[in-house]
């Protein structure tokens, strides 16, 4: 028997609905199995209830089919046009899960691969959220060492996606500390078999009848030469299909530039995934851009530097020991900004001076909407930066600045006192008459002359109304949470 291949274009279609069973069809047929029928014949629409379809737009969010998921669901939007506000909170969980480092690696597998087989001699497909080799599955493993019983696998592991109520830390006794809910979660139900256990009366109900079906549908729109007739060899076996894999577009994780409100394209976020990665690994110091629409997601109730800290530790971003590292973080909505620098080796390359010189490098690129050259420059200088302190050299003040303000101060105060001198020489005053400076011996005058001795020119400034340009923004120094840096508007 031939079965018709299930491809991304009608893998939901009634015709592989009919020909394939899938989890979502087993649990309706273990429910009500002349509902799930009725459903299958086109003569039955169940409610779609606002938890599938939230659920639905999440995970099309995360697979690439969005636009899609948008056009066959039109009920998701208001007359206007816009999201509803249930479907805009969606988002705010999309950038929650993006915001664990542990849930991208589990991500960042083949998105959507299909596969076919057969369970008691009933044809069955699924479509794979995220499908992990074995090495990926090892460095997780290694990395968070709490999911080792959940990814113990040699060849790999399946990652389904489920939305759930609540994505806030979990406390672990053991550990005496806070674990990201994903890792909490893997902890709690580490595969043991258990979910496996199904109902045995449920599925021999659910296979006879699709076999039932299946049978029907296949002698009805399969040829003679499938179906069998009276010159068929009678077969009493058959032999289930090859299990194929469709190509997979490439949905490398994002480890250094997290474009999370969609500002890049990506060609141009693998350049500069690529170039931030080379750049971390040859001076041990972590190198970061996050795009996000809304710092407020991370800050939990704090400004955008607050947010930006957050987001660099609860990714566990940073390299070596200390974690050296430095991010920019830039929130789309608000058009806020921060830098933050953590780590001893960052901080001795980019101390509250270089962060400010640094600044200025990239942050009126930004200002202009300039996002894949502006994140580049960022990069470049980050560079030239970590490369200096390296050398011994790392970009400090001028001192001859140091030294022109002190002289300036100096000079300040030295009028300062010749001023308060001069008002405390009350003794003293003008003569009215030229006698009145001879003393009574008279006075010889044996030579006479002019000499010119000096001139006073004092020059005042006229500022300038126009701007000077750069984009504009207003930004200040920042500290805290073990590092520095900067924030504001761009």
């Amino acid at each position: 028997m031939e079965l018709p291949a299930v491809t991304p274009e009608n893998y939901y279609s009634p015709e592989m609905n009919m020909a394939y069973m899938g989890s979502t069809q087993f649990k309706a047929f273990e429910k009500c199995e002349a509902a799930a029928l009725a459903e299958l014949r086109g003569e039955y629409t169940p409610p779609t209830s606002q938890a599938f379809l939230i659920g639905g737009y999440i995970d099309a969010w995360f697979s690439g089919e969005l636009p899609l998921y948008q056009a066959q669901h039109p009920e998701i939007f208001k007359r206007d046009g816009t999201l509803k506000a249930e479907y805009v909170k969606a988002a705010e969980i999309v950038a929650r899960l993006q915001a664990d480092e542990l849930y991208s690696m589990l991500m960042s597998g083949k998105k959507q691969v299909i596969r076919t087989g057969f369970i008691a001699g009933v044809p069955f497909k699924v479509k794979i959220d995220s499908l992990l080799d074995a090495n990926t599955c090892n460095m997780i493993a290694n990395r968070w060492p709490h999911t080792a019983a959940a990814l113990g696998f040699c060849d790999g592991a399946i990652v389904d996606q489920k939305i759930m109520r609540d994505t806030a830390e979990v406390w672990s006794d053991e550990d005496h500390c806070r674990l990201p809910f994903v890792e909490a979660y893997m902890v709690e139900r580490a595969w043991n078999g258990e979910d496996m256990n199904m109902s045995a009366t449920a599925l021999s109900q659910a296979v006879n009848a699709m076999a039932e079906s299946v049978e029907n549908y296949i002698r009805e729109n399969a040829s003679p030469d499938v179906t069998g007739g009276a010159d068929a060899p009678d077969e009493t076996e058959t032999s289930p299909p090859e299990i194929t894999e469709l190509p997979e577009p490439d949905t490398s994780s994002m480890r250094y530039i997290f474009d999370l409100a969609g500002c890049l394209s990506s060609d141009s976020r693998t350049k500069l995934e690529a170039r931030a990665e080379e750049i971390s690994t040859r001076h041990s110091c972590g190198v970061y851009v996050a795009f996000v629409d809304d710092y407020k997601v991370y800050s939990q109730g704090g400004d955008v530097y607050e947010g930006t800290y957050r987001f660099y530790h609860d990714k566990q971003l940073g390299m070596g020991d200390g974690r050296d590292g430095v991010i920019v973080l830039l929130s789309m909505q608000n058009r806020k900004y921060a830098m933050f620098i953590y780590g001893e080796n960052a901080a001795y390359a980019i101390n509250e001076y270089g962060a400010e010189q640094l600044e200025g490098r990239f942050l009126g690129q930004f200002s202009d909407g300039n996002w894949y050259i502006g994140a580049a420059e960022y990069l470049t200088a980050c560079d030239e930066y970590l490369g200096l302190a390296e050398a011994g050299k790392p970009v400090r003040e001028s001192p001859w600045a140091v030294i022109a303000i002190v002289v300036i101060v100096s000079c300040l105060i030295a009028s300062g006192v010749c001023k308060v001198l001069k008002m405390n020489m009350k003794t003293v005053r003008r003569g009215a008459a030229a006698d009145e400076y001879v003393t009574g011996e008279g006075l010889a005058l044996t030579e006479s002359s002019d000499r010119f001795m000096y001139t006073t020119e004092t020059r005042t400034k006229i500022k300038s109304d126009s701007s000077d340009g750069g984009g504009g923004g207003s930004t200040s120094s920042c500290s805290g949470g073990g590092g520095h840096g900067r924030s504001g508007s761009f």
